[in-house]
């Protein structure tokens, strides 16, 4: 599972996380709290299913280089023959005059549809390209989230399917899914 935080650093399996900072009482996982907002729902989200996968949990820092974040892709894509990866990670907080503290902007909606499509379609050049400027100004969350995806899918083929596409409080949200496609060797 891979998504932003203040740092860059991998968390075993034992890594846990709350929402006590977002008013929700919600703790996962156990002691210490130190996983990021995306890690957290991410393993929140994952014990509910519980695959009996094994999980690791990659904070990327929010600052971090496209390329920085293609290659760390790169390595976790690369750990095993089978890897499944579970980006999480925000589109643009910008496409309302009342987003959580930042104003609407008019790059917002074509941006997150932008995202919404490369999601949709495994366009890994697409991601690999997000401007982390744009991003900035947009307050979207999930850029090196998307760019370790893209470094993971790079030089592989996927079908995808765009699952979800939603704006609640002005904040996109996408859910996407993406199965390798394997070829006959």
């Amino acid at each position: 599972m891979v998504g932003a935080g203040d740092r860059t650093v991998s968390h075993g399996p034992a890594a846990g996380g709350g929402l006590a900072a977002y008013g929700v009482a919600v703790e996962v996982g156990p002691a210490p709290r130190v996983l990021p907002l995306s890690l957290t729902i991410g393993r929140w989200l994952v014990e509910r299913v519980d695959g009996g996968l094994p999980l690791r949990f990659q904070e990327v820092a929010a600052g971090t280089e496209p390329g920085v974040c293609a290659a760390l892709g790169g390595k976790l894509g690369a750990a095993a023959p089978r890897v499944a990866l579970l980006a999480m990670g925000d589109g643009s907080a910008r496409r309302l005059e009342k987003a959580p503290g930042f104003g609407a902007d008019p790059r917002a909606v074509p941006f997150d549809e932008a995202v919404a499509r490369a999601l949709g379609t495994a366009d890994v050049a697409a991601l690999a390209g997000i401007d982390p400027f744009e991003v900035e100004e947009l307050k979207v969350v999930g850029r090196p989230a998307w760019q370790v995806l893209a470094g993971a899918a790079e030089g592989r083929r996927f079908t995808a399917e765009l699952l979800a596409d939603e704006a609640p409080y002005g904040v996109a949200y996408q859910v996407a899914a993406w199965t390798a496609a394997w070829t006959a060797a």
